[in-house]
């Protein structure tokens, strides 16, 4: 009862018409507190609310159902159909923000921080511009990184952990993100993944390294689930040697590069098996788009001799 509260106490519509959402949400609790996120975010009446909803519900029929998604044994897709309202007026307000959203469905849910963005960047001017391409300033800026968090955070979609500096997202919203639109950028998010967290791994020689690898391995873990992207992501970026083609093939480069350094971490954390699946998986298509004496791909084998 909650949303019709709040939609009673600021004027937003009667008790009637807060009623029908309720009925309209099956009353199940994630729908509910999303639309009351929503309704004391956006400022709009109960009843613009329920219009969207009825429009967002059409437009999900209409595109059939997914056998693969989340949220199948929820009658008429309830929670689903709140979450994409919320979504779009996250792309109406700040569309680096909802495009961040993407990006983390691809990423581990339970702890982003800025400084995984920041140390990609610092590492590879490569990472940052590809970065930059998809999430602007949140890539390289805190301050804008914290803003896009607030607004995902003002519409429940994500939200913040005490005393930890980083963020969370619920893992049904992390599937829905992914599902809802994630996968349409798959053959693009998934390497970007791979990009930011392998070139946030940090050295031996740093400070802190063994604490911040592993606060970075379940992000290691989920980016590792893309590796099978990165072949269709070279495919797609193999170009004549033009302009154009020295930039994708940079890109290509920093994907591959940022494998080989999914595979240091995992070596690093005595995972040897995963190590030696992302040595290898680089050093396939190193020596298919670099070739086999490229000083990058001799890196790679070079790793791959010391694991073993």
């Amino acid at each position: 009862m909650e949303t019709v509260a709040c939609a009673a106490d600021t004027g937003y519509a009667d008790i009637a018409l807060g009623e029908q959402l309720l009925t309209r949400l099956d009353g199940l609790p994630l729908a509910i507190a999303q639309a009351d996120a929503y309704l004391q975010e956006s400022r709009v009446s109960v009843e613009a609310y329920l219009s969207f909803y009825d429009q967002q519900w059409d437009e999900l029929m209409a595109a059939g159902n997914q056998d693969d998604a989340p949220l199948q044994d929820y009658l008429d897709r309830s929670v689903w159909t709140t979450w994409a309202i919320s979504y779009q007026a996250v792309i109406d307000k700040d569309e680096t923000a909802a495009h961040l959203l993407l990006l983390w469905s691809f990423l581990d849910n339970k702890d982003l921080w800025h400084g995984l963005f920041a140390a990609a960047c610092a590492a590879s001017p490569t990472a940052r511009t590809m970065l930059s391409k998809w999430i602007g300033d949140v890539a390289t800026n805190k301050l804008a990184f914290s803003r896009a968090m607030l607004l995902l955070c003002s519409y429940s979609l994500v939200e913040a952990v005490e005393g930890a500096a980083g963020y969370t997202t619920h893992p049904v919203v992390h599937q829905w993100a992914y599902y809802h639109q994630g996968k349409r950028f798959a053959s693009a998010l998934g390497p970007l993944a791979v990009v930011a967290v392998g070139w946030a791994v940090p050295d031996r020689s740093s400070r802190d390294y063994a604490a911040a690898q592993r606060r970075l391995l379940p992000h290691v873990q989920a980016a590792s689930r893309w590796i099978a992207h990165v072949h269709i992501y070279n495919e797609e970026h193999k170009s004549s040697n033009s302009v154009e083609g020295d930039a994708k093939e940079k890109n290509t480069q920093a994907v591959l590069d940022g494998t080989n350094l999914l595979g240091n971490l995992y070596r690093d954390q005595s995972r040897l098996a995963e190590a030696e699946k992302m040595y290898e998986q680089a050093l396939r298509e190193k020596e298919d788009v670099l070739g086999p004496n490229h000083t990058s791909t001799l890196d790679t084998v070079h790793n791959l001799g010391i694991l073993h």
